[in-house]
């Protein structure tokens, strides 16, 4: 983490009021956001999965 006097002053300020007004609605898109990356990368995987074990029983 660098110093906060090596940030420029309009950064801290802008975190600042910003951080207050777009606390909730950011971390709801950044949830809904990692959410559909995680069932996007993850149910191929299930499928493929689900798919390999249909395989072995027929075998």
């Amino acid at each position: 983490m660098p110093s906060l006097s090596s940030l420029p002053a309009y950064v801290i300020t802008l975190e600042f009021s910003t951080s207050h007004l777009f606390a909730l609605p950011f971390v709801q898109l950044l949830s809904s956001i990692i959410l559909f990356f995680v069932s996007y990368f993850f149910a191929p995987l299930f499928i493929i999965q689900s798919g390999i074990q249909k395989v072995r029983e027929k075998m």
